[in-house]
């Protein structure tokens, strides 16, 4: 983003009102832009650089580089390199496992589709179907 002022210093003589109401409207259009990038509820896309910190959520892509410090959660891949240390929380969350895949037994598993060496469980005892 790049505004286009027009400075008494550099024109050398007093604006005209023409030009200090570009001005305004440069600047107006510049911490509108700011202000959508800023918010937690932005829409859209940004292309830029950005130095700081931020408190909130994101959803969508990013393209580029990172250098700092992340707390919180991650949904989705991740292609590139890391550097640095990373902690990750010991849970593995199968949210599919935990509100189906109860049975009984292998034999009641392979009934039902669950193949050799998959997980289930029967009423929260993970089991891994063997027969």
């Amino acid at each position: 983003m790049s505004l286009k002022l027009t400075l008494r210093t550099q024109k050398g003589s007093a604006l005209t009102y023409g030009e200090l109401d570009d001005n305004f409207s440069q600047l107006s259009q510049s911490l509108y832009q700011i202000s959508q990038v800023l918010t937690n509820s932005n829409t859209g896309s940004f292309t830029g650089s950005y130095t700081g910190s931020y408190s909130g959520s994101y959803t969508g892509s990013y393209t580029g580089s990172y250098s700092g410090s992340y707390t919180g959660s991650y949904t989705g891949s991740y292609t590139g390199s890391f550097t640095g240390s990373l902690y990750i929380t010991p849970h593995i969350i199968y949210p599919y496992l935990s509100s189906s895949l109860n049975f009984l037994n292998d034999s009641a598993a392979s009934s039902s589709g669950v193949p050799l060496g998959a997980i289930y469980h029967t009423s929260g005892t993970l089991k891994i179907r063997i027969s």
